[in-house]
């Protein structure tokens, strides 16, 4: 199975759930970079088929709101091929949370 094809499969039939515990200190806001969210989709990629895709979930913060969803793009290092994806904030609590990823099927 190809990397896309992989993608495609960790996105449609995988919940991610990634803890990711901020290193900048907890704010009454809790908030996080759109960075620390792409880190943790590339973590979880690699972890599960082993190569290190590109991320773009923007240059923003993400308020670390229950259900929240963030727009990222997921980029296959050997294809090249761009797939949207979705990645929803779940159970925050003090500047922890998991992530659901959901990887759309076709390459945008």
């Amino acid at each position: 199975m190809n990397t896309s094809a992989r993608l495609r499969f960790v996105g449609l039939a995988v919940g991610v759930t990634c803890a990711v515990l901020l290193l900048g200190g907890c704010t009454a806001s809790h908030s996080a970079p759109a960075s620390a969210v792409a880190d943790r989709v590339v973590a979880h990629v690699e972890r599960t088929l082993g190569v290190t895709p590109g991320v773009d979930c923007g240059d923003g913060g993400v308020d670390l709101v229950d259900g929240a969803e963030i727009p990222c793009r997921i980029t296959d290092p050997e294809t090249d091929q761009t797939y949207d994806a979705t990645v929803r904030i779940i159970a925050p609590q003090q500047g922890r949370f998991d992530i659901d990823l959901s990887v759309h099927e076709r390459a945008s």
